[in-house]
């Protein structure tokens, strides 16, 4: 029996763990293990998943087969790029630096917006080299592969509803990645006093 409080995400991720399945077979295994769901709204879960790079969709007639993508965080730079091209075809790359600056809470390099998939920024600051070496080792700790010749860089604040725009696709992507909030702060060592 599958667990119905575990979100619907989860739930098909353990169901596709045991192999590729057409829309029809994760139904009836959904609706057999107890979770209730249409097949057409189940047919639209999967498409935006797929969207979000964390299924892969094979067109094997006459049905559609789903599988998990080998690692979907790594398609975090993939789900950014598309968001920001919704905001903006001419400021997909302001947008995509806005929203990764925000979700990292640190510089971004220039490899990780060509990730994206959008064009190159125009209205940025560029974080001085005597920062660079910091940022550097710390995005390598966190797996963010690095050029040396990366730039990086801060966003401009001017962007219009900026707020609103950060907080509504910080939250899409930190739920779609199943990231929690504290997924790119600073962590910073406490002394205590004894």
């Amino acid at each position: 029996m599958l667990k119905q409080e575990e979100p619907l995400r989860e739930i098909i991720f353990a169901e596709l763990q045991k192999g590729p399945k057409s829309i029809s077979a994760l139904n009836s295994a959904l609706n057999s293990g107890g979770v209730k769901v249409s097949r057409h709204y189940l047919s639209g879960y999967l498409k935006a998943l797929q969207e979000l790079g964390m299924l892969k969709e094979n067109n094997i007639k006459p049905a559609i087969v789903y599988s998990i993508s080998k690692d979907p965080r790594t398609d975090l730079y993939r789900a950014v790029g598309i968001c920001a091209r919704k905001l903006s075809s001419i400021e997909s790359g302001n947008y995509a630096l806005l929203i990764l600056h925000s979700i990292f809470k640190r510089p971004i390099l220039t490899s990780e917006i060509e990730k994206c998939g959008v064009d190159q920024p125009t209205r940025y600051f560029i974080v001085p080299d005597s920062e660079k070496a910091g940022i550097l080792s710390r995005a390598h700790s966190l797996g963010v592969e690095a050029r040396a010749s990366d730039r990086m860089m801060e966003p401009e604040n001017d962007l219009k509803n900026r707020d609103r725009i950060i907080d509504y696709l910080s939250s899409l992507i930190l739920q779609a990645f199943n990231l929690d909030e504290s997924h790119g702060k600073r962590f910073i060592q406490t002394k205590l006093d004894f």
